[in-house]
Formats: structure tokens, sequence, C-alpha cells
């Protein structure tokens, strides 16, 4: 599918940054450094945007990182789960996983702090093209098709909104994409938006057990970044309320870097969050259940991968799906077969079958997920 593994032979080095620990100071601007390290510099002049935007562009903030001072990828280093060339991934490292015609492939976070933005195109194909997504300030994880917008490829603008990642088009002229709703927020093609992909994040340790023969972004992706390094500080502890950019106030009814998976499709196009802090207070399998604009949907969490997955109660063919836990076991009352929480049956009649995920539901920081979605509802909320 993307052709022969390029196997890593070398793991990567673990050195540290001497401020690893520490807050990155709010005032500080971000390059990265060969090694894999934050270095903090003192602010520049803003960069001008000379193109028309249906944001404000006065809150558009331009990172002093320059266009590709965090360079995308395009077409990674992939390597079996099982390989050497993963082993800068903890079990606790949390990964994106793509299906990609029955093929698992998980793309870490680990890679992402460091690139943001990875191109994919399964069996060679433009048009059949994936952009993977993670802006590490605000903790949002997307994932788009390239083929709905004929097969584009994107990189990381220097620019943010909102503590968020602004995309950039390589070939259609200036543009800025937003990555936490995939809509083209300034330029020439303002108005298009990408189709999204389902995803799943879960943790490293979780795929690994689920897929032992799933693939994954090796560690040879031609730089001398150490992925097994946070590069952040304290930046993502839940009760952080410092930002690296402006920011609007922060919705109070949750701390502003939970982490939350939101449903914007939901509640009429309010928008629901599900704070991992109240899942993870409740049982270690929780079904809930909510409406969405294409019917019922059900989240579906797993402590142990410390997982949140949306899902239509159904098959992709609209076979009906009446999920129960019994225990902590999902089963369905059509078969009795039971279900994982990736979505998948695994005991009874119905092994194999998948169910429907939602394609737009994504993780990512409180603070983020309420800026964009600022009459959202909490789905754990009794009130809500």
């Amino acid at each position: 599918m993307f052709g022969p593994p390029r196997y890593a032979s070398r793991r990567p080095s673990r050195r540290r940054c001497p401020y690893g620990g520490g807050l990155v100071p709010i005032v500080a601007l971000i390059a990265l450094t060969g090694a894999g390290c934050l270095e903090l510099s003192s602010p520049s002049s803003p960069e001008q945007i000379d193109f028309q935007c249906q944001i404000p562009e006065s809150e558009v903030v331009a990172t002093g990182s320059g266009q590709d001072g965090l360079p995308s990828l395009q077409n990674p280093e992939i390597v079996q789960a099982t390989h050497t060339g993963a082993d800068y991934l903890a079990d606790e490292d949390r990964v994106i996983v793509l299906d990609l015609d029955g093929i698992r492939l998980a793309v870490p976070l680990n890679i992402l702090w460091y690139h943001e933005v990875v191109n994919l195109e399964p069996g060679g194909s433009e048009s059949a093209g994936i952009v993977v997504t993670h802006s590490a300030l605000s903790g949002s994880s997307r994932v788009f098709s390239r083929g709905s917008v004929g097969g584009l490829t994107f990189g990381v603008s220097g620019f943010v909104y909102q503590n968020n990642l602004l995309l950039y088009e390589r070939s259609a002229g200036p543009s800025l994409w937003q990555q936490m709703t995939g809509e083209a927020q300034c330029g020439s093609v303002v108005g298009r938006s990408l189709n999204p992909r389902p995803s799943q994040e879960m943790s490293w340790g979780a795929f690994r057990e689920l897929h032992p023969d799933g693939l994954v972004l090796g560690s040879l992706q031609g730089y001398q970044f150490n992925y097994s390094f946070y590069p952040y500080g304290s930046y993502r502890n839940r009760n952080n309320d410092r930002f690296l950019y402006p920011q609007a106030e922060p919705d109070p009814r949750r701390p502003p870097k939970e982490r939350v998976l939101g449903v914007p499709s939901a509640a009429g196009g309010q928008g629901v969050a599900f704070p991992f802090g109240d899942l993870e207070a409740g049982a270690d399998v929780q079904l809930l259940r909510l409406e969405g604009s294409d019917g019922e949907i059900v989240v579906i969490w797993d402590a142990e991968a410390r997982s949140a997955a949306a899902f239509h109660p159904r098959t992709p063919d609209g076979d009906p799906v009446t999920l129960r836990l019994e225990g902590s076991i999902l089963v369905d009352e059509e078969s009795g077969s039971v279900w994982r929480f990736d979505g998948e049956a695994v005991e009874g009649e119905r092994v194999g079958e998948r169910l429907a995920p939602v394609p737009d539901a994504h993780p990512a920081f409180w603070f983020a997920w309420a800026a964009f979605y600022p009459e959202t509802l909490i789905g754990t909320d009794p009130e809500s």
C-alpha cells in the first residue's frame, strides 16, 4: 500500500532539554532545533497577511517560526508495529489510528509534536490522499481526505488562530486553513473545506495489543528530532491556564487543558464534548448516547486504552447495532455479539463487522473546543 517500508536501523537519541520540565513562557516564540528541543527566542515583529480572511485578521498570529518552520511530512517512513523503528514509543503515548482498507496505521502524537502535518498517499494516489494533523497547542487531532480538494498537499503556515494550527496548501496560491474545522479561512479559496476522515486516538500499548500486525510511523523521518520527548514542558497539564499566543477567555466549566472528545455534528451543530476527567472517574468501559445530525450517536470509553470514540449504532451498510453493557462487556441485542471499544465485533455471529464511525468527532483540549464551539454541551453533565 505504501511501498516497501524504509526500516529504521538505529534508535533516536534520548537527550533531554535542560528546561524540559518547566512551563514554556507565554511570551516565547518557538523554533525547533535539530536535537528535537524547543529553543526560546524573543518575540519578533508579526508577519503581514496580505490576503482576505473570514476570521479576524487581528487575531491571526505569526508564531515567528515562519512557513514550514515545523516541517510537514510527505509519505513518511512506515514500519511494522513490532519493528525496532517504533521503539521510541512508550505504551502510554497516544497515537491516531486510521483504517486504510483493512490495514491499521498508527500516527503517533510524538511525531506530530514536531511536524503537525503528515500527507499520505495510500496506494500512491493523490486522489486518495489523506492529511493527518495535530495542533500541539490546542491538543486537537484531525484527519481529512485530500481527495475532496483535488489531492492538495498541506504544510504548517507559521500562523495560529486561538492557539490552533493554521495549515497552508502548497499549490493554489496563498491560503490558510483552520485545523479544528478543516475550512479555508484566508486566501483565494476561502469557503472550501476538507472532508473529515474517521480516526480514533488511543494509547500505543492498546494499538499494539489490538493490531500486532499494524503499521506505525518510524523514527527515521530525515530529521534529528527526539521523538521520545514532549517539547512543550508543562503546557499540556490540565489545569495550566497559560497559552503561548493570544487566546479568548477560556470557558470556566472545565479545566483549560483537559482532553475532551468533541462531536461537532451533535446538538444541532452546537457540539457536544465528553471530558476525559469525568470519563476517567467512571467505569472502565462506558457507553453514552446522544443525538447527532445523522441520527443517534454512541460514545464508547475504554479506560485502559484511554480512548473515547463516537459511532453511529449501525454498520456502514446500515444494519442496526443496539449496544448495551453487561458489566464491562459491550454486546448487541440483535445477536448477542461482543463489541470492542474501537467499534469492531470480536465474538459471536457478527465477528469482523464494524460500527459506522462519526467522521467529524475528534479530541482537543477543552479551551480550544469551547473557543470554536462556544455553545457546546457537555455530554457527561446531567443538566446538558
